[in-house]
């Protein structure tokens, strides 16, 4: 009997598939298929890498690449609930769109016969990071968009710029919004999503497309301002950061690669200077705004400290080390950015950290390991044991940090040094030596938790 209609064509689809599924992607190719930040891919555990790629790395070194199943990353996609604080995007929005809903709530009637402003905004339920800069998208989203005398102030007057954009001849007829808009049109290095992605279009007909990261006070992530500029670049438009203005004073140098910074106290004092037109509801809507935006950007207890361009380079050479010879290991280049910095502490693997300026009154500095981060509950001498058993990684030791309470820590003992007088180490010194021997011991860790991981979950027996 024949084959009925388009069944070959179904069979080869399958095939196809199939093929597909079995395909190994390394690290970033795994976190752009699943439209996420590597570190979130590598910190979450949530795929078991079905094997290591092993690579040379000079002559003194090999890393190992861990490879993902594609099959295994789809079914992931599919069955994996949305990530706690992930927002839907919500795309092509406009100043009529219906989808509209604003996170919080006046404590008084905005639209109400009297013409005093409400008193308070409640944002107690976005107090995290996440929720605030969340809101921030939104609100960004809508004020850009619907008023558009605030929406070419911003791009004509507003902020500092490194290259203010040349405004098309005509009159400003839309401003279209997508808020959490992933590109992936690009170089694998340069995706990732655009908090508000605007495309201005005017009467002439040409269109300018204005990329915005808001921050309130989380760190960038790893090369998040670069990309954010390629990604401009590549539509020739411009890249803005909108920021607290301390904010912006702490993170200059990253502040400076996008194409402009404007602070949100600018914003404010905009939009309460200059309510649309619309009577006494747009005045008080305004003011409403104007009161939410300083709630969202009201700082916490610890604030931003102001970058210290030695320890930033010190910072920068690690990142970029690591980004070469061990991808697996993610610095928090957050951690170590002021002039009293000189810990860093890495996003992947959780628990990890480059002690380099040492502890007070030790002439040692060491890359600590605390076990606990990853399952491990036992005691100093059930790790001996499971040591024994599975070793160590080269140079490491077992001990306690008992700074606040006792925790179970394999250490590595290195040189100390002071990323704030001495900065990036040049090439060939004995400082880079020095810096170069701490990083591989914390490559080292990395790839030891890779192989080992599970077994911390499962101390060794003692005995008794």
């Amino acid at each position: 009997m024949a084959d009925e209609p388009g069944l070959g064509d179904r069979r080869g689809s399958v095939v196809v598939k199939q093929v597909t599924a079995e395909e190994l992607l390394g690290p970033d190719q795994a976190a752009n298929h699943l439209r996420l930040r590597r570190v979130e891919v590598v910190a979450a555990g949530w795929v078991a890498p079905r094997r290591y790629l092993d690579v040379s790395v000079g002559w003194r070194a090999t890393v190992q690449v861990p490879l993902d199943r594609t099959g295994d990353l789809d079914r992931l996609r599919e069955t994996t609930p949305p990530r706690p604080r992930r927002r839907e995007p919500v795309s092509d929005f406009r100043a009529s769109d219906p989808r509209w809903t604003l996170m919080t709530h006046p404590t008084t009637d905005p639209t109400a016969d009297s013409l005093e402003p409400p008193e308070a905004v409640d944002v107690a339920l976005i107090g995290a990071s996440a929720g605030r800069e969340a809101c921030l998208d939104l609100l960004l989203a809508e004020e850009l968009s619907v008023d558009h005398d605030l929406a070419l102030w911003f791009l004509a007057e507003a902020g500092e710029w490194r290259e203010r954009p040349t405004l098309p001849d005509g009159d400003l007829v839309e401003v279209r919004s997508r808020i959490n808009y992933w590109d992936d049109g690009m170089l694998l290095e340069d995706q990732g999503e655009t908090d508000v992605h605007l495309t201005f279009r005017f009467s002439g007909g040409e269109e300018l497309v204005v990329l915005v990261e808001d921050k309130v006070w989380a760190p960038f992530q790893l090369r998040q301002p670069e990309r954010y500029a390629a990604r401009a670049r590549a539509v020739g438009g411009v890249a803005v950061l909108v920021a607290p203005s301390s904010y912006l004073d702490g993170r200059s140098q990253n502040a400076a690669v996008f194409h402009g910074a404007v602070a949100i106290e600018d914003l404010i004092d905009r939009i309460r200077r200059h309510p649309p037109a619309g009577g006494s509801v747009a005045t008080r809507r305004a003011e409403w705004r104007a009161r939410l935006l300083e709630e969202l950007i009201r700082p916490r207890a610890r604030t931003v400290g102001v970058d210290d361009p030695p320890t930033v380079a010190f910072t920068e050479f690690c990142t970029a080390w690591f980004q070469m010879r061990s991808p697996a290991s993610i610095p928090d280049r957050g951690s170590c950015h002021t002039a009293s910095q000189g810990w860093l502490w890495f996003q992947a693997p959780a628990g990890l950290a480059y002690k380099a300026s040492g502890w007070a009154r030790k002439p040692r500095a060491g890359v600590d390991l605390y076990l606990a981060e990853h399952g491990f509950t036992g005691t100093a001498e059930q790790l001996e044991q499971l040591g024994a058993e599975i070793g160590f990684p080269q140079g490491f030791y077992v001990t306690k940090d008992t700074a606040k309470v006792a925790n179970v820590v394999l250490r590595y003992d290195c040189d100390q040094v002071t990323p704030s007088e001495q900065g990036a180490p040049e090439p060939g010194s004995d400082y880079e030596r020095s810096v170069v021997e701490a990083l591989e011991a914390c490559a080292a860790a990395t790839r030891w938790l890779q192989r080992h991981g599970e077994r911390l979950f499962l101390p060794a027996d003692t005995g008794g």
